[in-house]
């Protein structure tokens, strides 16, 4: 019964998780950046710079701003549909990083610290990477498929 109600909506579902993904990232970029959230812009990198130290990325301060950039970049191209497949993988590439090289020791909940949250990410954007961007997507404005139903 449900699935003859959304059948005819089942190649624009992934909208649905565009806009969570994109906008997670999005925020999350920002945040990093000082453009929103609650610490001020220099706290908000320095964490994300103290992050890529304690991993072991070298030049700290470059990786800890190439994370925020990727994050902003990443996130709006996966919410506007745009380049979906590239976006979600260097998203995915993210967080397989951040549960090995941070949060993997802490176990799996996200109470303390795990890989819960971002593991959930790394598998809303491998969708991505294997459906694309769906029918109301920009790639599929710019290069429609044959996915006529």
């Amino acid at each position: 019964m449900i699935g003859k109600l959304t059948s005819p909506w089942t190649n624009a579902a992934p909208i649905l998780l565009r806009v969570a993904v994109g906008s997670v990232f999005l925020y999350h970029g920002f945040d990093k950046l000082g453009v929103v959230g609650p610490e001020s812009a220099r706290d908000s990198i320095n964490a994300a710079i103290q992050g890529a130290m304690r991993s072991g990325f070298h030049p700290a301060e470059l990786w800890g701003y190439v994370l925020a950039i990727s994050e902003v970049i990443g996130g709006g191209l996966v919410l506007l549909g745009l380049f979906t497949r590239y976006a979600a993988v260097v998203l995915a590439f993210i967080m397989g990083v951040a549960i090995f090289k941070i949060h993997w020791t802490s176990g799996f909940s996200a109470r303390v610290g795990g890989w819960e949250y971002p593991f959930t990410l790394l598998c809303c954007c491998l969708f991505l990477v294997i459906s694309g961007g769906g029918a109301l997507s920009t790639d599929e404005l710019l290069w429609p498929s044959d996915r006529k139903k």
